[in-house]
């Protein structure tokens, strides 16, 4: 199945991409592959999902009130998550080969508008 968002720039495309992705993999304990083809890194994909952990364990979202059981599964999570940036469409179709390889149930693509 193939899901498509669309919207202008500013929209919240990303955000929801990341919080499907982050409640797939934390509440559902899915492997997502998280393909960036919008300039986003994997750095910054990666604290913005992990930030969205934390929301999703923690009241309020705030990390010194984690207990070892919310850390535990957040780390769990983040385990389960590959993030991948691809700057133009040959690399996008070379990084999505290698996905199918390893079969994760959930890809995730995010472009540019």
């Amino acid at each position: 199945m193939v899901t498509e968002f669309s919207g202008p720039p500013s929209s919240g495309r990303t955000q929801l991409a990341l919080g499907i992705a982050a409640r797939a993999t934390l509440q559902n304990r899915m492997r997502v592959h998280y393909v960036s083809g919008d300039g986003g890194g994997p750095w910054v994909l990666s604290n913005r999902m992990t930030k969205m952990f934390v929301d999703l364990v923690t009241p309020g979202g705030c990390s010194r009130f984690m207990t070892k059981e919310a850390k535990s599964a957040v780390f769990a999570a983040l385990e389960r998550v590959l993030v991948s940036s691809t700057p133009n469409a040959h690399s996008l179709l070379a990084t999505l080969a290698r996905s199918k390889r390893r079969r994760p149930p959930i890809v995730v693509i995010t472009t540019a508008a």
